[in-house]
């Protein structure tokens, strides 16, 4: 017998436990935002600016949009640092 279970979490708590809900790409992506202090930025990105019908994803869905699409995400926060340095800077 199979059955789907479905359960609603907060993006936030779930990104952050990802040593849990993540695997593979997903997982070394987050784990290195984490190492580089980052993690939390990056889910503030996410909260904001994410196109994600985060009602309905599954984790795999998840997990893939982590994994693949976080190379994008990475290099939009990098260069919002750059911007701020600059700024700072001047």
């Amino acid at each position: 017998m199979e059955i789907k279970v479905y359960k609603e979490v907060e993006l936030e708590d779930y990104v952050k436990d990802y040593e849990h809900n993540f695997w593979s790409g997903a997982y070394d992506r987050l784990r290195s935002l984490d190492e580089h202090n980052k993690l939390d930025k990056f889910i503030d990105y996410l909260i904001a600016n994410a196109d994600l019908d985060c009602n309905e994803i599954k984790d795999v869905e998840f997990n893939d949009y982590i994994w693949f699409d976080c190379d994008d995400i990475i290099q939009k926060l990098e260069n919002e640092d750059n911007e701020e340095e600059d700024e700072e800077e001047d």
